[in-house]
């Protein structure tokens, strides 16, 4: 037995309402990351925060350029007329795979700073 096809109006909306959860994802993160103690490192600000202390600064300006990308392509997705469909793709995309790799950075900055924290224990 096959199943039925989604119709194009609910693929859109839950396209929809996705660029509704990264869009809100992006604002609360850039909130957060706003409200942070920061030092400077290199001339760059850093949030002072166990996350992104011991990387290099180019970690987290990847994290902060991508999360702009995620929110700049969810909104322009959201924003854009019903007659091109094709950049309403597009921005989709980029900003699906911005969110996914602003995921996969702060996964990496968690499990590093974790693996330095436990090391530091071990070492005490």
């Amino acid at each position: 037995m096959t199943s039925p096809k989604l119709s194009s109006i609910s693929i859109a909306s839950q396209q929809q309402n996705v660029m509704k959860f990264v869009l809100s994802i992006c604002f609360i993160a850039a909130t957060i990351l706003s409200i942070l103690p920061c030092e400077y490192r290199d001339g760059n600000r850093i949030p002072s925060t166990i996350i992104f202390r011991q990387l290099p600064s180019i970690i987290f300006h990847a994290f902060a350029l991508l999360l702009v990308l995620a929110f700049t392509g969810s909104f322009i997705a959201l924003m854009i007329e019903d007659d091109t469909q094709i950049v309403r793709q597009i921005c989709w995309y980029i900003s699906v795979t911005s969110m996914a790799a602003v995921g996969s950075i702060l996964a990496y900055s968690i499990s590093s700073s974790s693996l330095n924290w436990v090391s530091y224990v071990m070492r005490e």
